[in-house]
């Protein structure tokens, strides 16, 4: 019996998990036919093996993803903690530099819009030029000057720029071809004959040298004698040809003051001697200067000059009102630019520290100057030699400070000699400092000062060599003082010495034999101050010593003057003027060699009949103040 056969099951793929295609390649999973050999699978472990594929391929795609973005913000938020400081620091740096940005975004069209408007609206464009003649007038013209003073040549070469510049713009805007024509041929020949009379001028003037005749100095008789060759530079008699000379260096300081005043700069090449003070200057005038005891006979006059001559002044007094009668008194006169700070007592370490502050040079004239002497050392001598070391001390603080000038004396370079000695820049006072060291407080009240002037002007050069500061010095030394007064003085006792000596033969106090006394040289208060403006200047000035005097004297010769030249009212103001004993020789004196000076400065002093007259006229005004 034939058994049949059971038909074998069709081969079949275990079924796919849903979206088993997208996930799974045929590639990458190889078919896996069933074995007829094994069981077949139920159908809740088929539904088991597709839900566990369905839920790896989920958590592949949606949580992982998800973990790995909480790890990568997790991260960033702590990298964030740490530089968000700096962060924030540059993002307000970036946003500050852009609000700057917009700030002046905002300035640059106000400001085109403003000079827009003014450009359009004639009004507008008037009144600017209005403001514009006022700002030069006020504010740049003072530059200017200055910049003309330290470069003559380019200020002279702006000017005719701009002069010709505007020249030529406005004759191109009216189309006149041949007027420009003519007027460029007329200035090139105008150019051309100034240059070639510059030079004419320059060579006539090369020839004049300033005289340097020794100048008397008479020495007081009590003074022990050491013996001194006599010196044979008493120059040389008056001649034509001393005549011819003045009269060239009056010309020459003609043409200098002419060129300075006209901003004229000199030739190309080397300068001859008259025209030197075409050098840059040490100290630009419009700079500001500090002077110490402005109140005093001199420094009222240094700080008028120095006004005068453009720079701002600030002086140190001794008191509010002091300060106040020198700004009212200059102001008066049309100088406006003078302040004070009141510094009590020189002596004070810092005493000039605040009124140095912001000053382009110092002009220390503050000296005591009597002989009201009963310790010479508490007297006279600590105030002159502190006080100059307090001032250049105080100078060395402020960066600013070029040059500073400084008042000594004649006393400072006397020594006892027989005459005719002549006495220069290289001598110094060795005599008095040994007299107050020898007798202590019995030494004469006029050594006592001359060492004072001595210490004090030793101690500044000392100050330089040893602390080597960024600015240099300059020492005047002028003897005896006259000359009309500038300063405060409420009554005749209250005088300074060598006007209230003067003074004294004026009123008759003083006897006809005291006329007769030698006091030796002086000069003019106006060239001393003149001078002192001068050695901020010129710069060859700085680092020397300048010997400043006129001629010798005894009262005698001025009383002469005096009544030889003054008109009636000015003697009547003085009816018991003392005559002394008219036409009396003068004693015989030793002699000042100021050659230096002359030559450095072209100075030319006041002449003694001025000096003279000028002084018993400021007398007369004075005494009408003072009252019977």
């Amino acid at each position: 019996m034939l058994t049949a056969t059971p038909p074998s099951p069709p081969s079949r793929h275990a079924p796919s998990p849903p979206n088993s295609a997208a996930t799974d390649s045929p590639t990458d999973i190889p078919p896996n036919p069933i074995n007829p050999s094994d069981p077949l699978p139920s159908v809740d472990d088929e539904i088991d093996l597709s839900t566990l594929r369905f839920l790896s391929s989920s958590l592949r795609s949606l949580y992982l993803p998800w973990l790995f973005r909480l790890v990568v913000f997790t991260a960033l938020a702590k990298i964030l903690r740490v530089v968000w400081p700096y962060l924030f620091h540059f993002v307000r740096y970036i946003f500050g530099h852009i609000w700057t940005a917009i700030g002046w975004l905002v300035r640059l069209l106000a400001w085109t819009a403003m000079w827009g408007g003014l450009i359009a609206t004639a009004v507008w464009l008037l009144a600017g030029i209005g403001g514009a003649v006022v700002y030069v007038g006020l504010r740049a013209k003072p530059r200017w000057r200055a910049f003309a003073r330290e470069k003559p040549f380019a200020a002279q070469v702006v000017k005719k720029i701009a002069g010709y510049g505007l020249l030529w713009l406005t004759l191109r805007k009216l189309m006149w071809n041949w007027t420009v024509k003519a007027a460029a041929v007329a200035c090139a020949g105008w150019e051309a004959y100034a240059f070639y009379d510059q030079r004419a001028t320059a060579s006539r003037l090369s020839s004049s040298v300033p005289a340097s005749t020794p100048i008397p100095c008479a020495v007081p008789a009590s003074s022990p004698s050491v013996t001194h060759p006599p010196a044979d530079n008493t120059g040389p008699p008056a001649s034509s040809e001393d005549a011819d000379d003045e009269e060239l260096e009056r010309y020459a300081r003609q043409i200098r003051e002419e060129m300075l005043r006209d901003n004229c700069c000199p030739p190309s090449g080397p300068l001859p001697p008259p025209l030197h003070w075409l050098t840059m200057p040490a100290v630009p005038a419009s700079s500001f200067v500090l002077i110490s005891g402005p109140s005093g006979f001199l420094g009222a006059h240094v700080a008028q000059q120095l006004l005068q001559a453009g720079f701002r002044v600030r002086g140190t007094v001794r008191s509010n009102e002091k300060g106040q009668y020198l700004v009212d008194h200059f102001k008066q006169q049309g100088l406006d630019n003078f302040d004070f700070v009141v510094v009590e007592d020189i002596e004070a370490s810092g005493a000039f520290d605040k009124a140095v502050k912001g000053v382009d040079a110092v002009v220390h004239t503050a000296s005591p100057f009597h002989f009201n002497v009963t310790d010479p050392y508490k007297d006279l001598i600590n105030p002159a030699v502190q006080g100059t070391l307090n001032a250049l001390r105080s100078a060395a603080k402020e960066p600013k400070v070029k040059r500073v000038v400084i008042t000594s004396s004649f006393a400072a370079v006397v020594n006892p000699h027989d005459p005719v000695y002549t006495f220069t820049e290289q001598d110094w006072n060795e005599y008095s400092p040994k007299q107050v060291e020898e007798k202590g407080k019995d030494v004469d009240p006029s050594q006592a000062y001359r060492c004072s002037k001595t210490k004090a002007e030793q101690a500044a050069w000392q100050f330089v060599e040893e602390e080597k500061p960024s600015f240099d010095i300059t020492t005047i030394q002028p003897p005896l003082i006259f000359g009309p007064l500038e300063h405060e003085v409420q009554s005749a006792d209250k005088l300074n010495t060598s006007i209230s000596n003067f003074y004294g033969f004026l009123t008759g106090k003083k006897s006809a034999e005291d006329a007769q006394a030698g006091f030796g040289s002086f000069v003019d208060v106006r060239d001393v101050a003149k001078i002192h403006v001068e050695s901020l200047l010129v710069e060859e000035a700085g680092n020397q010593r300048f010997l400043v005097a006129t001629s010798d004297s005894s009262y005698q010769p001025l009383l002469d003057l005096f009544f030889e030249n003054a008109d009636d009212s000015l003697k009547s103001a003085f009816p018991h003027a003392e005559k002394g004993e008219p036409g009396n020789p003068k004693p015989k004196a030793n002699a000042i060699d100021t050659s230096k000076v002359r030559e450095t400065f072209k100075w030319q002093p006041i002449e003694a009949k001025d000096t003279v007259l000028d002084m018993a006229k400021s007398l007369a005004e004075y005494e009408k103040k003072w009252g019977p």
